[in-house]
């Protein structure tokens, strides 16, 4: 039997998922059509999204139930606005990223060959977990943000030695003072790879941002001797805001990569080009999988 799916972006918010990113815009979630299906919902942990590859990462939600955990899935891609749109451009198995916070993330690396709209189906065929669910996107013909490939923004970030100052370039209330020793501009130029981390620990809006740091201090000190491990606080006066986020400044530094959303994490090789880059939470092990090509 032929599934015909209903690709139409809407603007639900899903609630159970706002802690997928510290973002400015909704999430893009829609029914797809059937009995079953609409048991089921796409939520996109992603907000920028352009022609090209592209890393998606997204929840699954069960209406009742909240979100799926880790349960075997695939997903096809569909070019809306092509000639074909009932007939899927890729098939694809993402990895379950569970979360220190007891959640998790589905992901996978896509292709975007056009902009426009796009559809994203998901399906199940688990024994008694059978469903379908689809969701309507809008790809850019260019990323808003500093892609892969390209050379990073030479942004002259804050350090420090003193652990006294840390709480003027940073809102982490357990700050690892290793993360603000090298200024960006200087870690990119130095010859070894780079993580840098741009987050708010302790005005995001979820539970993401205070985890993604304490990732980044756990690769400095595995990986301390053999690369730079850095984080750029979004706010250009934490120590001010005292609770009030209408105090806060974003960093002039910041604003140079264009962020839409917060957390996000960027790997730069040794030659100081992005060789990833990561929208929302990212795990250890994801991070882990693409910075181990950096120092191989």
């Amino acid at each position: 039997m032929t599934y015909k799916i209903n690709f139409k972006i809407s603007m639900f918010l899903v609630l159970c998922f706002a802690m997928l990113a510290c973002t400015q815009t909704k999430s893009q979630t829609l029914d797809s059509s059937g009995t079953e299906s609409s048991q089921f919902r796409l939520a996109f942990a992603v907000t920028d999204l352009s022609v090209g590859t592209n890393r998606l990462a997204f929840g699954i939600i069960e209406s009742g139930e909240g979100p799926v955990r880790d349960i075997p899935i695939e997903i096809k891609t569909y070019y809306l606005d092509g000639p074909s749109p009932d007939d899927p451009i890729e098939t694809l198995i993402p990895t379950y990223r569970s979360w220190p916070t007891g959640q998790g993330i589905y992901t996978t690396t896509v292709q975007f060959n056009h902009a426009g709209r796009w559809g994203i189906l998901a399906s199940s065929t688990t024994k008694n977990k059978e469903f379908d669910a689809s969701a309507g996107i809008s790809v850019r013909m260019k990323s808003l943000v500093p892609m892969p490939g390209n050379k990073p923004p030479m942004s002259v970030t804050k350090t420090t030695e003193i652990i006294s100052e840390l709480p003027s370039i940073t809102s982490d209330p357990n700050p690892n003072i290793h993360l603000y020793k090298t200024p960006l501009n200087e870690a990119v130029t130095s010859g070894r790879p780079t993580i840098v981390v741009f987050a708010t620990p302790a005005f995001c809006s979820t539970s993401t941002c205070g985890p993604q740091l304490e990732i980044l201090s756990s690769f400095e000190l595995n990986y301390g001797g053999k690369a730079n491990f850095i984080h750029v606080e979004i706010y250009d006066n934490p120590h001010e805001i005292q609770g009030d986020i209408s105090r806060g400044v974003v960093s002039n530094e910041v604003l140079k990569w264009n962020l839409p959303s917060e957390p996000w994490t960027f790997i730069i090789d040794s030659d100081g080009l992005i060789s990833s880059r990561f929208e929302g939470f990212a795990t250890f092990d994801e991070l882990e999988e693409a910075f181990t090509k950096t120092i191989n």
